[in-house]
């Protein structure tokens, strides 16, 4: 099931540099305009635990899908 209002932060894993956004009510996310590279995803959520996927690869004018799963906790 989807999570709304979770807190999604994106990580540029050559640079440190992080994005971050709140899902909607349906769970989505997006972060337009990205530089390619390869980033990390961790997502947070009032009693869930925090999910994350690392090593994710963003191309030029890709549109990329990363669903986390996130337990409760």
């Amino acid at each position: 099931a989807a999570v709304p209002s979770a807190r999604v932060v994106i990580r540029n894993a050559a640079t440190g540099e992080e994005r971050s956004a709140g899902s909607d009510t349906s769970g989505a996310y997006s972060f337009p305009s990205v530089v390619p590279g390869t980033y990390d995803v961790i997502v947070t959520a009032p009693g869930f635990k925090r999910g994350e996927v690392k090593g994710r690869v963003a191309q030029v004018t890709q549109t990329a899908q990363v669903d986390v799963a996130l337990q409760v906790g």
